[in-house]
């Protein structure tokens, strides 16, 4: 175990798996169609009776039949919704003929409803995880015992998120740690967290399919997570946007703010992944004039200009103040 980060000593083998549970790893019930994916390390643990007291889990019936019923809470949200936000809907003559800003509300709604089938699917996927205690994930401080070790979406952030880095971090959880992991990681060497960023994200394109909506919408989310990133360093340069937001009243409006951006430019990340052929989405894209595009790739250039600019003025200032140094008997400065 020398020299292993964290990471790698929770999914070492200590031995060659063999081909039955290879296998059986791949094709298992829970999760070889829409995930969650988990190291074989996981999956041999659990086989070989390494959960719970005596190899048995605790009682999962319970947890695994409250996360069926809150699935199904929202596989009824996106039944109810489905009809009336689908891609249909950003393909009619209603919506080419609509004004630019009933569009981008639509396409707001639109993108949370199509997720909403995918975060329908997780929920009850991971009940099943729970049922069968391949999801058993130790006990917690209180001994109580923990089921989010297939856990693929944390709804809670993922409902209360007002940024796009709180909804990357709590949907596809399982799969995304998988690719940070052996992806991200793995091309530390080159030293360019970009690159790394764009491989991993690049892989799980060509996981989901050849539709070029794939790659648009993951290369949006390389765009989006770096223009995010730019706009919190930028706003740290100035004190007093600091000091609003930790205001109470600051903070919450700009919650309501961040989380209308979020509604609506989610959406249009979700575009290309829903309609998936090019001259779909493209069409779509144009009736809209690909401003999220163009905002998402020209912000990070615009925050480092207003930076420069800022800095070249905050050096003019100081270089203006008045020299109130004098000299000593010695003749040396003194303030």
């Amino acid at each position: 175990n020398r020299g292993l980060s964290g990471d790698q000593k929770t999914q070492a083998l200590k031995r060659f798996p063999s081909l039955l549970e290879s296998t059986a790893h791949v094709f298992y019930p829970g999760s070889f169609l829409i995930g969650p994916q988990f190291p074989m390390r996981r999956y041999l643990d659990f086989v070989e009776g390494k959960f719970g007291d005596n190899g048995n889990p605790p009682a999962s019936v319970a947890p695994g039949l409250q996360r069926l019923g809150l699935g199904l809470m929202y596989v009824m949200i996106y039944q109810l919704f489905a009809p009336y936000f689908n891609n249909d809907t950003l393909l009619s003559p209603e919506f080419e003929n609509s004004n630019f800003w009933w569009k981008m509300l639509i396409v707001g709604m639109y993108g949370k409803i199509l997720l909403y089938k995918y975060v329908s699917c997780w929920i009850v996927i991971e009940g099943s995880c729970i049922l069968s205690g391949i999801s058993y994930n130790g006990k917690d401080k209180d001994g109580e015992p923990q089921w989010d070790g297939c856990e693929n979406i944390g709804i809670g952030l993922f409902e209360k998120a007002y940024k796009f880095g709180h909804v990357i971090a709590s949907f596809n959880k399982c799969t995304n740690k998988w690719v940070f992991q052996n992806i991200y990681k793995r091309l530390k060497f080159l030293n360019r967290r970009e690159i790394s960023q764009f491989a991993a994200l690049l892989f799980l394109a060509v996981w989901h399919g050849l539709h070029s909506g794939y790659y648009m919408c993951f290369f949006m989310e390389f765009i989006v997570m770096n223009s995010e990133k730019a706009f919190e360093s930028l706003v740290k340069k100035f004190p007093t946007l600091v000091r609003w937001h930790d205001s109470t009243l600051g903070f919450w409006i700009d919650v309501v703010v961040s989380k209308t951006f979020l509604f609506v430019y989610f959406g249009y990340c979700m575009i290309p992944f829903g309609l998936l052929k090019w001259r779909l989405w493209t069409k779509v894209y144009g009736l809209i004039y690909y401003n999220g595009t163009i905002l998402f790739i020209a912000f990070p250039f615009i925050a480092q200009l207003i930076t420069m600019t800022c800095v070249k003025k905050s050096k003019g200032k100081d270089d203006g103040k008045p020299d109130i140094s004098v000299k000593n008997a010695n003749g040396n400065k003194q303030d």
